[in-house]
């Protein structure tokens, strides 16, 4: 699919040379924020557009912890329809109740409602971020969520002075009208520029509408293993886990692998054709993975040219893994093996998979709750790239996911629906 993609929100960490600011050592601390997200307008290209913010910023508060701290941020829902927040690439290790995915850990919370997310920073170090989980509102609902080492030393040189830089999108449209379009299948709305640190430049004359870019690929799904990702809209994936109430909502036989291997990244398959239907049937269901508890899990994500032919961001909840090779065009079992980095290999939270090509990464079971796998482009994640897996406890209470926390709503108290 040859547009803008929705890639919302990238974040890194710039360092510049000025006064030394690094955290030392000391006892844990609690860092505790507010986080009231609400309806403002903004003014650029020529249009005055709605947005979402959280305490009128744009990009929102940055969360600057150190390792072992723990974190409380109470959300104040504001909007009129539902939200949840994601702590991208924080493990959540036995805190999967906080993980804010979207009818995957927790219903949104409701209009008017608050909801406190609380966990502990632990055995990370670096630059992340955090986002709505909710709709496309992670195109302006997100920041910056640094943590320090704890006795100051950083596993690289020192930075002198660190200043995030978020990357984001511009939507002329309004966040929640353009998620109900996406859901409806329609793919044609592109943003109208990007932002850095919530700043566009202003280069339009205003003599006339901004051009809008479409789509060629009306498309209505995306899969993996042929599967598109059926979301709940009314209850919580893991909340029903746990109570151990899943009849009918999802089942756990995701495909091993495709159902029917092809040529996978012949470019003549990416405009629509005749033959996508025949060698990729699609349905959509709710179907997981289970694992048990410290298993070790390699995943080769294979890109196809059927459709679309975007790179795909790669994002797992709740767990780091290591990039142990990337190359163009269909991954070999029997020779690309032996590309395998098992000495130094970088470790991700989120892994672009090439266009037409692959990516091999591996990661242990040693997180247990119920962790969503999605392509971050949000559209693919509408049209159903994504599913969850199932960690199950381990042996012992410290390896287990404990009950939810007191300050968990369940679906039922949150009363509501998929906007």
């Amino acid at each position: 699919m040859e547009k803008l993609s929705m890639a919302t929100t990238i974040l890194c960490a710039v360092a510049l040379a000025a006064l030394a600011a690094a955290a030392t050592g000391g006892e844990a601390a609690v860092v505790e924020h507010t986080f009231v997200v609400h309806e403002m307008n903004q003014t650029h290209l020529c249009n005055t557009t709605k947005i979402y913010v959280v305490n009128g910023q744009l990009p929102g508060p940055t969360i600057d912890v150190t390792d072992g701290d723990t974190v409380v941020v109470h959300v104040q829902n504001r909007l009129p329809h539902g939200l949840t927040i994601h702590w991208h690439g924080v493990r959540q290790m036995r805190s999967c109740w906080s993980d804010g995915a979207g009818f995957v850990t927790e219903c949104p919370v409701p209009p008017g409602g608050e909801r406190v997310y609380r966990f502990s920073v632990t055995g990370q170090v670096g630059t992340l971020w955090w986002h709505a989980h909710v709709t496309c509102l992670r195109a302006t609902v997100a920041g910056a969520f640094v943590i320090r080492p704890r006795d100051g030393r950083y596993p690289f040189p020192t930075p002198a002075k660190d200043v995030p830089i978020i990357i984001g999108e511009w939507w002329q449209l309004d966040l929640v009208e353009l998620d109900r379009r996406m859901h409806d299948g329609n793919f044609d709305d592109n943003p109208l520029s990007a932002t850095i640190n919530g700043k566009l430049g202003d280069l339009s004359n205003c003599s006339g509408r901004p051009e809008r870019r479409r789509s060629p690929d009306t498309i209505v799904v995306a899969t993996m293993n042929n599967v598109s990702f059926r979301q709940p809209t009314n209850a919580s994936l893991l909340e029903r886990y746990y109570e151990r109430r899943t009849s009918g909502l999802y089942t756990e036989d995701l495909p091993d692998r495709p159902p029917r291997p092809y040529n996978y990244t012949d470019r003549d398959l990416i405009p629509p054709g005749p033959l996508e239907e025949a060698l990729e049937p699609t349905f959509k269901a709710t179907k997981l993975r289970r694992f048990r508890y410290n298993t070790s899990v390699e995943i080769i994500f294979q890109s196809t040219a059927l459709l679309q032919s975007d790179s795909n961001p790669m994002h797992l909840h709740g767990y780091d893994f290591f990039v142990l090779a990337m190359g163009l065009g269909n991954y070999d079992p029997k020779t690309d093996p032996n590309k395998f980095n098992y000495h130094n290999p970088p470790l991700r939270n989120t892994v672009q998979v090439p266009r037409t090509g692959w990516a091999a990464v591996r990661f242990v079971t040693d997180n247990p709750g119920m962790w969503y796998l999605h392509c971050h482009f949000e559209f693919h994640i509408i049209m159903g790239m994504a599913t969850a897996f199932i960690v199950e406890d381990g042996p012992t209470p410290d390896t287990s996911l404990p009950p939810p926390p007191p300050e968990f709503k369940t679906c039922g108290a949150n009363g509501l629906t998929h906007p």
